[in-house]
């Protein structure tokens, strides 16, 4: 067998291995020939090539699918009739045949087609008509057609030369709310083509469609607004802006209904207007005019200033909503579309206030940015008027006042003075941080009273005057069987309306009474007063016209048992009085008793009891006792506990 390559016969050693057999074969090369079962195939497909050299057997016959015209080496030539391509595009198939004497060469060409899906997007018209419109790529722009199953029943094949320059529409009969539709290229002369399939969904409209419209639009900062567009679905809209002199240019923001788009736009000093157009509907239409309300914040001197914009939108009605801290704040005048102001007067020194201004308009809900001012003030705080100081149960002093910021949102100091009296000199002896409440517990409230003076001190450090003195109520006891206590007022607002003695009982604790004294400061008991009494603690309350109580240290009066005795008795004695030797006084029976001695220490008479009938009648062993002078002795011990023991001397005359 003839060779003409040494790579079909390596014998001849003649290397033709860089020869373009297609364009300049060797001198001497027969023309081979072949057919191909197609000259279009799709990527992966295979396609077949058929012998028709006379005298050319085929198995003689060589292959290289994807000749580059240079190397018959690279792909090498193969006895295969058939191949494919993985990639789109024109390739060269190359025949070589041995023949008697020399060979031969033929070259094909197949055009190998791409299979991309065909992009697309969906136009809702007016009364349930839907249009697709192309977006074509150089791979997809190859197909002869584009096949769309509306996914009613209907599937149509449109020329992709008519498809670039009107889209694919259909009319789709009252009733379904959705339909699936699918669509792929189609090549024509290539019906085992794999072209993909596209899916989707599409949503007639029945009637007209509604325009669009802007449902939210809130700032984010001084260039950008996060903005929620409603409109037809699967409708693409852009935005437009309008300018100084009226007109609207595009922002080139694009948007579809529901989503959420970033306009990057200045947000702060005037107001921006923006309307919303339909760009993807067979009949574009435009919504109104939405407009930003740039807020402005500044801080003054106890007060926040707030200011911005009236509305300058198309809605007719507009109801402003403002938010301090997150939490609401009132506005006057909040349904005025023409309100632009609000001043904040309900601030405190050093305190971050943070700002959001709402405005719902028609449909749409605009958020302006927040903004953070410090609240200040160069004024100083007014005295305080309600200072009350008060004894303790553990004797400690509480000196409180009505709490100068109820609100919590600022801090204060209570910068508190004591002194021994009203007239002062006060010093500084404590502070009390952001609350109303101040606990002296250095101060002997058993033995005096105090007086306190607080300044209030705001968080600008700027310092109210002192308040009028409050002085606690101090107990004692100037005269035997007497309370006696403090006139200073405990409530530097005014002075006491009233008194009360509330009495403890000494062992259990428990309050046992309580004595009114209106506006006296001295209490004088009875000798036989059932109140007066070592088994007792007793505690000044005085309150304020307004019902405000402040309490005194408790006190306990020392009782001494006043005990008395005749120094004579004649048991002869007409008069009863005189006839029996009786001691008396103001004491408790309750251990109680009277002894009686001869001067020799004889007992003579004992008894538990100091009753008028108890007594010694001047006898002794039941015969009347000489007459002379004896001892007595009384024992007598208080509800209290405390023992009280007298002995004098009498003389029983006959």
């Amino acid at each position: 067998m003839g060779c003409i390559w040494t790579l079909v016969c390596p014998s001849e050693g003649r290397a033709q291995g860089s020869v373009n057999y297609c364009v300049n074969p060797p001198p001497g090369t027969a023309t081979g020939g072949f057919t191909l079962n197609r000259s279009r195939v799709c990527v992966n497909n295979p396609v077949s090539v058929t012998n028709t050299v006379a005298g050319l057997p085929d198995n003689n016959a060589l292959y290289i699918f994807g000749y580059t015209g240079n190397s018959v080496t690279v792909p090498a030539p193969s006895a295969n009739t058939t191949g494919s391509f993985t990639t789109p595009g024109s390739f060269t198939i190359l025949q070589l045949g041995s023949l008697q004497g020399g060979g031969s060469a033929k070259c094909e060409t197949v055009t190998v087609l791409p299979t991309e899906a065909p992009k697309f997007t969906i136009r809702n018209c007016d009364n349930r008509q839907v249009t697709l419109n192309f977006q074509f790529t150089p791979n997809t722009e190859l197909y002869d057609q584009i096949e769309v199953d509306w996914g009613n029943g209907t599937k149509q094949a449109y020329p992709v030369s008519n498809l670039k320059n009107s889209g694919a529409s259909n009319q789709y009969a009252p009733g379904g709310a959705s339909y699936p539709i699918s669509v792929r290229g189609i090549y024509n002369g290539v019906p085992d083509c794999s072209a993909p399939v596209t899916n989707s969904t599409v949503s007639p409209i029945n009637g007209f469609a509604s325009p669009p419209f802007i449902s939210r639009m809130v700032v984010l900062d001084d260039t950008k607004i996060n903005v929620t567009v409603q409109g037809p679905p699967n409708t693409d809209f852009e935005t437009l802006l309008k300018q100084a002199d009226g007109t609207y240019r595009t922002l080139g923001e694009d948007a579809r209904d529901g989503s959420t788009t970033l306009w990057s736009v200045p947000t702060t000093n005037t107001p921006q207007c923006f309307q919303v157009r339909s760009i993807s509907s067979c009949t574009p239409t435009t919504s109104e005019d939405y407009c930003s309300v740039p807020l402005a914040v500044s801080a003054g001197a106890g007060q926040n200033s707030l200011t911005w914009a009236p509305y300058t939108g198309s809605a007719a009605n507009v109801i402003w909503k403002l938010q301090r801290n997150k939490a609401p704040l009132p506005i006057p005048g909040n349904t005025n579309k023409n309100t632009s102001s609000f001043t904040d007067d309900q601030v405190a020194c050093n305190t971050e206030y943070c700002y959001q201004l709402i405005a719902e308009a028609g449909k749409t809900t605009y958020v302006t940015r927040t903004i953070c001012v410090t609240g200040s003030s160069t004024n100083a705080p007014v005295a305080l008027s309600n200072v009350t100081a008060s004894v303790q149960d553990n004797g400690q002093v509480w000196v409180t006042t009505i709490d100068p910021n109820p609100t919590g949102v600022g801090v204060y100091t209570l910068v508190v003075s004591r002194a021994d009296g009203p007239g002062g000199p006060f010093t500084e002896i404590g502070q009390a941080f952001n609350r109303p409440v101040f606990e002296d517990a250095t101060a002997n409230t058993s033995a005096q009273a105090y007086c306190y003076q607080i300044v209030l001190r705001n968080e600008c450090g700027q310092a109210s005057p002192p308040s009028e003195p409050a002085c606690t109520v101090h107990l004692s006891s100037k005269t035997p069987r007497a309370l006696d206590w403090t006139p200073a007022s405990p409530f530097s607002i005014g002075p006491v309306d009233e008194y009360e003695i509330e009495v403890y009982d000494r062992n259990t604790g428990a309050r046992f009474t309580t004595i009114q004294m209106g506006a006296n400061t001295h209490r004088e008991f009875d000798p036989d007063d059932p109140l007066l009494s070592n088994a007792y603690r007793y505690r000044i309350v005085a309150i304020s016209p307004s019902g405000t109580t402040s309490y005194s240290n408790f006190f306990e009066l020392q009782v001494e048992a006043g005990i008395f005795a005749p120094n004579a008795f004649n048991p002869a004695s007409m008069e009863s009085k005189n006839s029996r030797f009786q001691v008396r006084g103001f004491f408790s029976d309750e251990d109680f008793r009277l002894t009686i001695y001869t001067r020799w220490g004889e007992l003579v008479y004992s008894t538990p009891s100091s009753e008028d009938s108890a007594g010694w009648d001047g006898t002794m062993l039941n015969q009347p006792a000489p007459a002379g002078t004896y001892t007595w002795r009384v024992e007598v011990r208080d509800k209290a506990g405390k023992q009280t023991v007298k002995v004098g001397s009498m003389l029983l005359i006959r």
